[in-house]
């Protein structure tokens, strides 16, 4: 706008982003700077006509708006003809902007109009909007800004007038450098100390919040609100206290809704995933035309998200995450509530691991001494237990510790089971070689610290001779730090002849003190010709134990024709109960 020079064409914009992104405040803020900077203020006038808006549904009732407002602020009283004079209303409405047009002509500036909702208007103005366009192309008196949740047909389609017209930018939800860089510039421009790095502080705290509003400033709003003062909550305590800010703006969106769109929206919301429209069938019990068409309402409100699948049945859910938060919290029943309390608890544990390590200590200690009771203790037990950053030692302990509070079973109990009992029934299945069956209950675990899980599935696939998906789990493993991980992924490349990669892991397994590795590290080098390199891993995979190395090192021996030293270690192996050794040697 600042290098526009008068007579320039004019490019009209479109700021796309869900209820809460900003897009209000944006259009505000665009206002203050056209008033505020002189060297906009010399060039353009903005008018912002958020109050006016309901009263728009034909394009000569925004002309009169936008004349009325240009009238008080250049001081202006033009005398009008009345609307009765006129043919009919495009003749009165290529007056008013004829007007408009006199009217800023004589005081040489360009009028920004902003615009929020532009999609609704554009919707009422179905008999003028090829004159509209008509109008903006001809004239570039008028520069409109506008806001709208949603692509509706008025933007993409190709025979609608407005077209490609509009250029388009969206607001997406604020990202968690985005959010530490606002609360730092808040703390000095508010003078509020305690913001400074509190995103860093508290990043679990902050990521939960970020994730279950999609990042929305609106929700971010509230949230810093109780941040100011209740900053000893903690997890759902303070994502409820935040839900509270939002109560009366929410409360004020459903009661807009008839009652049958009251109903679709809470059962789309406690299902929780997107879903299809017999789903809501079987929820709502009406008849699926009927839900169709509430569907096709509810999104175009921007309250519901249409999600295509490809097929004739798409996919709904709430456009807003932190709207579906909030109603389960708020509306739901006390199985829906737990759910919500889980995910919250489960967010916050995942992007602050050492804090959430602390927390499990602390619980565990609570259990120990006997604190809590087991409807307290259940629900963090389960967020805990589910979490990555927990090992299985300390998620089997949650567990046991808080069935003990509950020996006889009354409770509701919807923890999940043991590491130690999943894994014993895994490796029955492996043993057995029903690799499948294993897999199946191996994704019991949700998730875990150590790297077991991910190893043990590893070594079913590598049973399955699904090569490149073990791959991936002892990889997934080994960036937990599980050892027995690496010496599996070794094994796994030299099975493939991948002689370098395989060698890489047998040293890196070595050095995490895996005695196997150096048995079998010592076969490939051997392997290779590499004689001494595999003579001097054997000694040494010997010397702590390993029984198949005095084997495999007289198999070395045999093979340079040094039958004495080759005596010598299948007598060893033999003294070990090798019966391969025994054959050899005879």
């Amino acid at each position: 706008m600042r290098n526009k020079k008068k007579g320039d064409p004019v490019q009209h914009e479109l700021i796309l982003g869900r209820r809460g992104s900003g897009k209000s405040t944006l259009l505000r803020r665009i206002q203050i700077e056209i008033d505020e900077q002189p060297d906009l203020a010399e060039k353009y006038i903005a008018i912002n006509l958020a109050e006016e808006q309901n009263a728009i549904y034909r394009l000569s009732d925004l002309w009169f708006e936008v004349l009325e407002e240009l009238s008080i602020r250049f001081k202006k009283n033009p005398d009008l003809r009345t609307f009765d004079s006129f043919e009919n209303n495009q003749a009165y409405t290529r007056y008013l902007y004829g007007k408009i047009h006199h009217l800023l002509q004589e005081v040489g500036k360009r009028a920004v109009l902003l615009l929020d909702n532009l999609d609704r208007i554009l919707e009422n103005f179905s008999d003028d909007a090829h004159l509209l366009r008509e109008t903006l192309l001809n004239y570039p008196d008028i520069q409109i800004i506008g806001g709208s949740t949603r692509m509706n047909e008025h933007f993409w389609r190709y025979d609608q007038p407005f077209y490609d017209f509009f250029r388009r930018h969206r607001l997406e939800g604020l990202s968690f450098d985005e959010i530490h860089l606002l609360l730092n510039h808040w703390a000095v421009e508010m003078d509020l100390p305690l913001l400074h790095d509190y995103a860093l502080r508290h990043r679990g705290r902050i990521e939960a919040i970020r994730i279950l509003t999609d990042g929305l400033p609106r929700a971010l709003q509230y949230f810093i609100q109780v941040l100011l003062h209740d900053s000893d909550l903690y997890g759902f305590d303070y994502l409820k206290k935040v839900m509270d800010k939002a109560t009366p703006l929410y409360q004020e969106r459903l009661n807009n809704l008839t009652a049958p769109q009251r109903k679709i929206v809470q059962e789309i919301a406690f299902i929780w995933e997107a879903s299809p429209t017999k789903t809501l069938v079987e929820k709502c019990r009406m008849e699926s035309k009927l839900i169709a068409s509430f569907l096709k309402q509810l999104d175009h409100f921007g309250i519901v998200e249409t999600i295509p699948t490809g097929k004739k049945n798409h996919l709904y859910r709430l456009a807003e995450r932190f709207f579906n938060m909030w109603l389960i919290v708020t509306q739901g029943n006390p199985d829906q509530k737990r759910r919500a309390k889980y995910l919250t608890l489960f967010l916050e544990g995942w992007y602050d691991a050492q804090e959430l390590r602390d927390l499990a200590r602390q619980h565990l200690g609570d259990l120990q001494s006997g604190k809590l009771s087991y409807d307290k203790a259940m629900v963090l037990s389960k967020g805990l237990s589910q979490s990555r950053f927990i090992s299985v030692k300390d998620r089997d302990a949650l567990i046991n510790y808080t069935l003990e509070l509950d020996p006889e079973g009354a409770g509701d109990c919807e923890l999940p089971r043991k590491f130690s009992e999943i894994s014993a029934e895994g490796e029955m299945y492996f043993r057995q070689g029903q690799f499948g069956k294993a897999l199946d209950v191996l994704n019991e675990i949700e998730n875990e610290e150590d790297g077991i899980k991910f190893n043990l599935q590893g070594l079913c696939y590598y049973g399955l001779h699904r090569w490149e998906e073990a791959e991936t789990y002892f990889l997934n493993a080994r960036e937990k730090g599980h050892v027995g991980a690496l010496y599996n992924l070794a094994v796994l490349y030299a099975n493939q002849g991948k002689s370098a990669e395989a060698e890489t892991c047998f040293l890196q397994a070595i050095e995490k003190g895996s005695v196997s590795a150096l048995n079998d590290l010592a076969v490939l080098y051997a392997n290779q010709g590499k004689s001494a390199e595999a003579e001097t891993c054997f000694l040494q995979a010997i010397e702590k134990g390993n029984l198949d190395a005095l084997y495999n090192l007289a198999n070395l021996y045999a093979d340079q024709g040094k039958s004495a030293q080759a005596e010598t270690y299948y007598l060893q192996a033999i003294e070990k109960g090798d019966a391969g050794a025994l054959n050899n040697l005879a």
